[in-house]
């Protein structure tokens, strides 16, 4: 795939950045995305690259599992969940001359930050399903269009 000039890495930011068409796949849910990030802009505390979306590059595990097995499940990620981010999806940002990783940064200090439980990793585990819920209540749920229509994005 090197010589096509394509290969998978562990690169959190796009080394290409600036060159790409950042714009992303033109479908509610990322419009969604964009527009609501673009909300940050010139705000304090909130970094100004509210296109970040378009440009970096993140990691996701999706599997099938039981009721019965998801509070374990998410408990035992959560705990990987620096190393992961560390391995595979953060990298240096070459217009912040002081920072060598730059993922966390851009969700801390953007929209997606405005809600502690956006970001990082889940601050205790979760015993119960009800635990959850009241975390995924606090935290903020985003809306796609689908057939003309709203559709909230659901944990469980």
């Amino acid at each position: 795939m090197r010589q096509n000039g394509h290969e998978l890495q562990g690169l959190g930011i796009n080394p290409n950045w600036e060159n790409n068409d950042n714009r992303p796949v033109d479908m509610g849910r990322y419009r969604m995305l964009m527009n609501y990030l673009k909300l940050g802009e010139g705000k304090p505390n909130m970094h100004p690259y509210t296109r970040y979306a378009g440009f970096i590059c993140g990691n996701q595990v999706q599997f099938d599992m039981g009721r019965k097995s998801f509070l374990r499940v998410i408990n035992a990620f959560n705990k990987i969940e620096a190393a992961k981010a560390f391995l595979f999806a953060n990298s240096p940002f070459d217009q912040i001359d002081d920072m060598a990783l730059t993922r966390d940064y851009f969700w801390e200090y953007s929209m997606h930050g405005l809600l502690k439980n956006n970001v990082g990793i889940y601050s205790e585990e979760f015993h119960t399903e009800a635990e959850y819920r009241q975390y995924q209540e606090e935290s903020a749920m985003f809306y796609v269009i689908r057939d003309n229509c709203y559709s909230c994005l659901v944990f469980i």
